[in-house]
């Protein structure tokens, strides 16, 4: 896994918009199923609470993203 700065980030995320046409609402629904198979795999998630605290802006829409990714899954 690589860890990248903010700045990285940001970076990435203006480039798969502007040079690869890549819709911010992709961007964040792959970010969602990718923390939803991140936790499916690492903690499991039957009988299982969670919770999920977003913020403001695009944050918040990837912090909604893993709900609903599989939503019988955390709304049982």
């Amino acid at each position: 896994m690589k860890i990248s700065l903010l700045n990285e980030i940001r970076d990435m995320d203006r480039r798969a918009i502007e040079e690869y046409g890549i819709a911010q609402e992709i961007l964040m629904e792959n970010a969602g199923q990718a923390a939803y198979f991140t936790i499916l795999k690492e903690f499991g998630i039957r009988n299982k609470n969670f919770v999920c605290f977003c913020g403001v802006g695009n944050n918040g829409g990837d912090g909604l993203s893993p709900q609903l990714s599989s939503p019988a899954d955390f709304l049982q």
